[in-house]
């Protein structure tokens, strides 16, 4: 999927509505998140964005999910929904998923 969105959208208006191209930071680091992925933990469906970030999303129906997006800025911006909640929230990315956002995914992914 990373390749590919690689290859489709490194140029301006790649969606054809004045999207920025993603920048090869954004690449590196999703690609280093998903390297040190924990055993166990699901793929996500990868989405890039019109504003240059990938985002990550995992769902099993639209009350449960989680995304993550990975902005230039070296923020990650969230959002979970476990049909009783919905919280949204920002960090710091570092090299792999911290253990409050692992809990997250398992929270949707095996609830």
């Amino acid at each position: 999927m990373l390749v590919n969105i690689a290859e489709n959208c490194s140029k301006q208006d790649w969606d054809g509505y004045g999207a920025v191209p993603i920048p090869n930071e954004v690449y590196l680091k999703v690609l280093t998140l998903i390297s040190n992925f924990p055993v166990g933990i699901p793929a996500p469906e990868l989405v890039p964005e019109n504003d240059g970030a990938i985002t990550f999303e995992w769902q099993v129906n639209p009350k449960q999910e989680l995304s993550l997006s990975v902005n230039p800025n070296n923020l990650g911006y969230y959002v979970f929904t476990d049909g009783s909640q919905k919280i949204k929230g920002a960090y710091v990315l570092q090299e792999s998923l911290p253990p409050f956002f692992i809990n997250m995914i398992n929270q949707v992914i095996y609830k």
